[in-house]
């Protein structure tokens, strides 16, 4: 129980620090379900725009996917990205995003802090990132219901009883593509 807890106390503290000079959220990959004409497409794009960490969102019809590049030095919150698509009344299929590292990142019990939030990985052990790490959500609001029925005992095996703690601390669970 000590080392648990411990591992918690240092994975907190490094969530905890100065994140823009080591790591930053470039851009991500969203698929979007029900895109059917350029309208849809047009008020998506502008409900993602809106969000204050989106630099650009470029959107491609024919493959139902956005392309969104972040603002430097801004804090992504990729819930937030995840639900402006959905209050556009549209669903997320698929979301990849890709976060930069100028310095290697530790993991402690296989998840990465950053910014504040939590990534847990539910496929896969590591222990380092170098350069950088595309990393794909896992959970009901990231994609199709019917892949997540295939990752949900996934991440009820990487869930961990401290994640739900804190208002403060998004959890999210991730895969590498």
């Amino acid at each position: 129980m000590k080392t648990s807890m411990a591992k918690w106390l240092v994975l907190m503290l490094l969530s905890l620090a100065p994140f823009a000079g080591f790591a930053q959220f470039t851009s991500a990959s969203v698929r979007i379900n029900g895109l059917t004409c350029s309208s849809c497409s047009m008020a998506t794009e502008k409900a993602m725009m809106s969000l204050d960490f989106v630099e650009q969102v470029v959107m491609n019809l024919d493959a139902h996917v956005a392309t969104v590049t972040f603002k430097a030095g801004q804090k992504v919150s990729l819930k937030a990205l995840a639900q402006k698509v959905v209050d556009a009344g549209f669903s997320v299929g698929h979301l990849e995003a890709t976060l930069q590292l100028n310095t290697p990142m530790a993991l402690v019990d296989n998840s990465l802090a950053y910014g504040g939030d939590v990534y847990r990985f539910v496929s896969g052990q590591y222990s380092t990132f170098s350069t950088s790490v595309t990393i794909t959500l896992v959970g009901s609001l990231y994609m199709d219901k019917g892949e997540f029925k295939k990752w949900k005992s996934r991440v009820d095996a990487a869930a961990k009883p401290t994640d739900n703690a804190s208002p403060l601390v998004a959890v999210y669970y991730v895969t590498t593509p």
